[in-house]
């Protein structure tokens, strides 16, 4: 049974791998398992980061579309106020 150095024999006769060369297939899965971790952990907080960022970004959208409305709608309302007032200004009867 042959093993190379860049494999990890799976199964029962990993066990029976002895010596430097047992040793050094346990530390590079050890290792390659530790990497695979610190992956999924870095995954993790890459996932949360841009669910913040998308609320935040979705919160700041909802903020100045609510502003730019409310901005438009008191112009609409400031003018409406002026053609009225211009209106009955000119219809007044003059003396």
């Amino acid at each position: 049974m042959t093993h190379f150095a860049h494999s990890v024999p799976a199964g029962p006769h990993f066990h029976r791998l002895g010596g430097p060369q047992g040793n050094a297939l346990l530390r590079n899965a050890k290792s390659a398992l530790r990497a695979s971790i610190k992956q999924k952990e870095l995954g993790t907080s890459d996932v949360a980061m841009r669910a913040i960022f998308g609320s935040l970004t979705g919160a700041l959208a909802f903020r100045v579309s609510n502003w730019i409305t409310q901005r438009h709608q008191n112009r609409r309302d400031m003018l409406a106020k002026r053609m009225s007032l211009s209106t009955l200004l000119t219809d007044l009867p003059l003396r």
